[in-house]
């Protein structure tokens, strides 16, 4: 019994990282979703870039959605809040996607393959980086 609850949590947690990376919703789907008051909602444009963006704040982490000119998600940046969930995030994505590198992997769901990157910037921010192979 404990081995089923644990495949029915481990398949409930890989459907939610990949829903929440949202790669090709359009905008105007996300933001459907996610304004709502209680969500951290902010819409905005990279500076310099006209690129626009969606940024959430959700529970365990802070998410950037990122357009491209056809208004379809490409490019999603999950921060997870601490570095606790960022070690998750990698156990998770060790056990259920195909380990390119210690900070690489490939997932192949609902006919999609993305690219998923751990990121470390100068400051030591740490986020992951979900998007769509060329």
């Amino acid at each position: 019994m404990k081995k089923i609850i644990l495949t029915v949590l481990m398949i409930v947690l890989t459907t939610l990282s990949y829903s929440q990376a949202r790669l090709n919703s359009t905008y105007k789907e996300i933001k459907t979703e996610f304004d709502k008051p209680g969500n951290g909602y902010k819409e905005g444009v990279i500076e310099g870039k006209e690129i626009p963006y969606i940024q959430v704040q959700l529970e365990s982490s802070s998410v950037m959605y990122i357009f491209d000119k056809d208004d379809l998600c490409g490019l999603t940046w999950i921060r997870p809040v601490n570095t606790k969930l960022v070690n998750k995030y990698v156990e998770k994505y060790n056990n259920n996607y195909v380990s390119v590198s210690d900070t690489e992997w490939k997932a192949y769901l609902d006919g999609h393959v993305s690219k998923i990157e751990l990121i470390t910037l100068d400051d030591a921010t740490i986020y992951f980086q979900w998007s769509i192979p060329e």
